[in-house]
């Protein structure tokens, strides 16, 4: 399955020391083209630059898995040859590898050109000339950031701990992987909370019409004021993305509190992410669940979602959605049900790496395997959101 390949090849890359050279190279001529991907991206994590000559060639593999691993670990040092590669591979057949190259892309150049991972292939091919325009006139000069940042929940930074907002009972506790309490701060309507790189934690307070940054020792160390907020995401360029629900708007405010970009869809907006291929996901309580490029228009949505609420983009490119009227469901991007599972007015719902799920519902926070076993509960939530 994709997301347990991901998450052994994340445990790999972060394990990987110089003294496994030997034992990766070996294994970057494995008949398994996953076994050659994650030894590609560990060999690039443990050595760097030094492992450029085999990165290289693994950019010529058949697999295009294995040619991302490579690309990225390349990228990662800041080597320009991985360009050309990353651009490639936005016209992968596998939705997932256009994705993680897109968002390879845009993390190292700071370049969008309008290209979306999931758009008609039509749309995708000339966004791909303007990337190859760009390449031939200004890659060899243009400024790059690397590393490569993440995107996503700052679940990296929980280090196996899990962080629950409990909505309407007005806390945000953060959890040991034993389940004791290691820190907790009072405030009222704390619908949902994000660890950040930093440690602190970022939490959308309903009630109080404010998104806070709070430090470990409990003190405010930003915030910015906006009616009714639901959730609030932090951004890998240091900004707020923010789902403003009476607002019936999803907008990025820079840390001086600056609008930077906004988007009115016309429904009370509840939930949001920022993809990886620069574009928006957000859930509308009364309308679909949708994605928007950056110019406000709609790459994707799903609309079968009763009471859409919280939702979550996968690595897989599917979409994780939590109805209030009862549901939860993995829809895909051609819009079928692939997963669903029914819960007491579920607000958040989140996948662990390990493929469980994470479920924040009116009365309880819940952990189910894949075949919908419990293994985990805790009682006294009133909605929220819960990571780990």
């Amino acid at each position: 399955k994709p997301h347990l390949r991901g998450a052994a090849q994340a445990a790999l890359v972060a394990s990987a020391r110089a003294e496994d050279a030997s034992l990766l190279k070996d294994a970057l001529t494995s008949d398994n083209a996953h076994v050659r991907a994650a030894a590609t991206a560990a060999l690039g994590s443990a050595l760097g630059e030094a492992a450029e000559s085999d990165l290289r060639k693994m950019t010529e593999d058949p697999n295009d898995d294995v040619r991302l691993a490579a690309a990225r670990a390349m990228a990662d040092y800041g080597q320009r040859d991985s360009l050309n590669v990353l651009i490639d591979l936005l016209g992968a057949d596998e939705v997932e590898t256009r994705t993680h190259a897109s968002g390879a892309l845009r993390s190292l150049t700071q370049q969008y050109f309008g290209y979306a991972a999931y758009d008609v292939e039509a749309n995708r091919n000339k966004a791909v000339e303007k990337w190859r325009n760009w390449l031939a006139a200004e890659g060899q000069t243009a400024k790059l950031s690397f590393p490569l940042k993440p995107f996503g929940h700052g679940v990296s930074f929980l280090n196996g701990n899990t962080l629950l907002a409990f909505g309407n009972r007005h806390k945000v506790v953060e959890l040991d992987p034993a389940g004791k309490e290691i820190w907790s701060y009072s405030v009222t309507g704390a619908w949902s909370a994000e660890k950040m790189a930093s440690g602190n934690v970022l939490i959308a307070s309903n009630s109080q019409s404010k998104v806070i940054e709070v430090n470990r020792e409990g003190k405010v160390v930003w915030e910015y004021a906006t009616p009714n907020p639901l959730n609030a995401k932090p951004l890998p360029n240091g900004n707020v993305l923010i789902a403003g629900f009476t607002q019936r708007r999803v907008m990025e405010v820079s840390r001086d509190k600056k609008i930077v970009w906004e988007h009115s869809p016309g429904q009370y907006v509840s939930d949001c992410h920022r993809l990886e291929n620069g574009n928006t996901l957000i859930s509308m309580m009364n309308g679909p669940v949708r994605e928007i490029t950056p110019d406000g228009k709609t790459a994707w949505e799903y609309s079968g979602a009763r009471q859409a609420y919280g939702c979550q983009p996968l690595a897989n490119g599917n979409v994780l959605i939590a109805s209030l009227s009862g549901e939860i469901m993995e829809v895909t991007r051609d819009n079928k049900v692939v997963w669903e599972h029914r819960e007491q007015n579920p607000a958040d719902v989140f996948r662990l790496p390990n493929g469980n799920t994470l479920i924040t519902g009116a009365r309880r926070f819940v952990e189910l395997t894949p075949d919908k076993k419990e293994v985990w509960t805790l009682e006294g939530c009133q909605y929220g959101s819960a990571r780990r």
